[in-house]
């Protein structure tokens, strides 16, 4: 299946890009999609992403089909199709 991730804020800026589209075999969760970036990241990313445990970062937010807020605790199932978004805390003055 592939499930296509959208990064924004501070995020995008670190991956250089919009958007990556991951490939995961079926039945795969919300954390087996966090590792599989972990894996295919460059450092830059991986910082942001993930803390010094290499636990996901818990000050990001995520989004799934645009529409409901997830927690990486939550390690839900994903499907085909499934758009996550990820999001860095944005602080202004």
């Amino acid at each position: 299946m592939v499930v296509k991730v959208n990064f924004r804020t501070q995020v995008k800026v670190a991956a250089s890009v919009d958007n990556v589209k991951v490939e995961l075999p079926v039945n795969s969760t919300f954390n087996d999609l966090m590792i599989e970036i972990k894996n295919e990241s460059i450092h830059k990313l991986n910082s942001i992403l993930f803390d010094s445990e290499s636990k996901v970062s818990r000050s990001l937010l995520f989004t799934i089909n645009q529409s409901e807020q997830i927690r990486s605790e939550d390690n839900i199932e994903l499907n085909d199709g499934d758009i996550i978004t990820i999001f860095s805390p944005i602080s202004g003055g």
